[in-house]
């Protein structure tokens, strides 16, 4: 009977402390000056001994642990020291509480449970506090004027040299300023200015096929359209010719563009040659469009 008395005692004994040799809490250099929002971390250090292996289930949940106080994040390090295993757990607190004075935030402890495989061991890390201060200080009424005293006078400094630096400083951002400018919209008026030359470097990056003929043809209608500041259609060659006088000597071709576009994208087979033809085209628009 005194062997299972015994046996049952083991059984249902809760943790002990055999095997945890020391606790330390290595709290934050100050435990005062913390405002609503910050945060402060504190590590305890627990050395137990060889061959336990902490119980992870038993570390302090992240999330709020008060009506003040939030756990943000907990990290667990291990290593050896003299024989012993030492166990670093690191928490990060956030404080939620906006007092209208400073007033001591009480930091609860938490207990760990370590186990070597064959029994548990319990060690407890002791709470703490800190001392939290409001956003700003109430408001006194001022009763008394005398106490009140003049603004230190500034003593005038020589000012020739800041505002050279003012001036050299303005003339190096406004050169800036035109270089950015310039690079910004000057391409951008340029491409505006030659859409044909676009186009024709366009298409003479085009393989061969239907793919690269519709293509072509879109990239020159987009110069046509671009050029004219409207949509040109076939009906409006002759006018777009008469308005663009430059373009005069290619008047039959681009009759004949308007004509083959509108046969290819109602089902005209094309060939290397139509790619062929509209690159040639594109090249004397962009030249006729330069002069």
């Amino acid at each position: 009977m005194r062997a299972r008395a015994f046996l049952l005692a083991l059984l249902w004994a809760g943790p002990a402390e055999a095997a945890v040799r020391s606790v330390t809490l290595e709290k934050p250099a100050r435990d005062f000056g913390y405002f609503l929002g910050d945060t402060v971390s504190a590590t305890a250090r627990v050395v137990t001994d060889p061959g336990t292996v902490l119980d992870r289930s038993t570390l302090p949940a992240v999330g709020p642990i008060s009506g003040t106080l939030d756990i943000r994040r907990v990290g667990v390090e291990a290593g050896w020291a003299g024989g012993a295993r030492v166990w670093r757990i690191g928490v990060e607190y956030q404080n939620f509480y906006p007092p209208d004075a400073a007033v001591h935030v009480p930091v609860p402890g938490y207990s760990l449970v370590f186990s070597d495989g064959e029994a548990r061991f319990a060690a407890s890390v002791p709470g703490w506090q800190i001392l939290v201060s409001p956003l700003r200080h109430a408001l006194t009424p001022m009763t008394d004027v005398r106490g009140l005293r003049p603004d230190h006078g500034l003593a005038a400094a020589p000012d020739a040299r800041y505002r050279r630096g003012l001036l050299a400083s303005a003339l190096v951002a406004l050169g800036a300023l035109l270089v950015l400018l310039l690079g910004r919209f000057g391409q951008g008026i340029s491409r505006q200015a030659r859409p044909f030359r676009d186009a024709a470097r366009q298409i003479s990056e085009l393989g061969s096929g239907d793919g690269a003929v519709r293509s072509a043809m879109l990239a020159l209608h987009r110069a046509f359209d671009m050029t004219a500041g409207q949509a040109v259609l076939a009906q409006d060659a002759a006018a777009f010719v008469r308005a663009h006088p430059q373009f005069g000597s290619l008047a039959p071709e681009i009759e004949r563009f308007f004509g083959v576009s509108a046969r290819f994208f109602y089902g005209m087979e094309a060939s290397d040659a139509e790619i062929a033809w509209l690159a040639g085209l594109g090249h004397d628009l962009a030249r006729a469009e330069r002069g």
